[in-house]
């Protein structure tokens, strides 16, 4: 768990959640502000989750099938 929360994503995440947290509580911002930082981190947020990259990546690999042949030549596999 805690190995997870070392990544710079999830510390990056942490540190802005905590810097609007500490905006909305400390310095009585009007509210309008505080979502205005907000809807941009939640954005970012949902759009670097599982599922979202399963539909990125879907996009892109569905007019490409795996090959089910294989060349008896191959020397390498290149990624």
């Amino acid at each position: 768990m805690l190995a997870a929360l070392a990544t710079p994503l999830a510390l990056l995440f942490l540190l802005t959640l905590l810097g609007l947290i500490r905006l909305w509580w400390k310095r009585g911002e009007g509210r309008r502000r505080v979502l205005g930082a907000a809807v941009p981190f939640l954005l970012a947020y949902l759009l670097s989750t599982p599922p979202a990259s399963y539909l990125a990546l879907h996009s892109l690999e569905q007019h490409y099938p795996p090959s089910e042949e294989v060349p008896a030549n191959a020397e390498a596999i290149v990624v």
